[in-house]
C-alpha cells in the first residue's frame, strides 16, 4: 500500500467523523436560545435600596501614585499597579 492511501473502511471512518463534527457545529448554531421576553430572558431586578447596597461614587483620593490598573479580587479587596509621582 502507497503513503496517503488507506482502506475503503479507514477512510469511510474518517468520512463519518467529519460528518459528525458539522452535524454537532449545526446543532449547536440552531439551538434555540432564550429571546426578549420569553421567561428565560427575564431575570430578577436586584433590590436597590441605598447607598449600601448601589453602592455610591465619592471625591477622588491622592494615594501619591499614578494608577495604571486596579482590580477587585474576590475577597472584595483591591489590587492596584501603579507607578509612583515624581
Amino acid at each position: 500500500m502507497t503513503p496517503g492511501t488507506g482502506t475503503f473502511s479507514h477512510k469511510l471512518q474518517k468520512s463519518l467523523l467529519k460528518l459528525l463534527w458539522i452535524a454537532i457545529v449545526v446543532l449547536l448554531l440552531a439551538w434555540p436560545t432564550p429571546m426578549a421576553g420569553s421567561p428565560l430572558a427575564q431575570l430578577p431586578d436586584a433590590p436597590q435600596s441605598g447607598a449600601a447596597q448601589i453602592g455610591q461614587w465619592s471625591a477622588p483620593v491622592d494615594i501619591g501614585v499614578i494608577g495604571i490598573h486596579a482590580a477587585l479580587l474576590h475577597t472584595g479587596k483591591t489590587t492596584l499597579l501603579a507607578v509612583s509621582q515624581g
